[in-house]
C-alpha cells in the first residue's frame, strides 16, 4: 500500500493507518501530494506519527501510484496525485 496525504495533512493520515500495518511493512511509502516522503514512527505499538523527511521525489510517487493502479486500487491517472487522493 501507498498512503497519500491529502488536504488533512500528516496527522490526519497517521490517524487512518494501523500501527500493526506500519510495523508489519504493509505500506511501501507515506508521501505527500507534492512528493515529500513522510517517515513513520510507531509508539507503544499503537500510535503512528508521520514526520516530514524533507526529501522530495515526485517521480517515485508517480511510479508507486502506477503500480498501485495496476492492482485495481483506483482509476485516476498516477501523474495526477490529487485525483488519486480524492478517489
Amino acid at each position: 500500500m501507498t498512503a497519500l496525504t491529502s488536504s488533512g495533512g500528516a496527522e490526519d493520515a497517521a490517524e487512518r493507518v494501523k500501527a500493526i500495518d506500519v510495523e508489519g511493512g504493509e505500506y511501501k511509502a507515506f508521501i505527500r501530494l507534492g512528493g515529500e516522503r513522510l517517515m513513520p514512527h510507531v509508539f507503544d505499538h499503537a500510535k503512528v506519527v508521520l514526520e516530514p523527511s524533507g526529501q522530495r521525489d515526485p517521480e517515485s510517487l508517480v511510479e508507486l501510484l502506477d503500480r498501485e493502479r495496476s492492482t485495481g486500487g483506483f482509476s485516476s491517472d498516477p501523474a495526477e496525485p490529487e485525483s488519486v487522493a480524492n478517489e
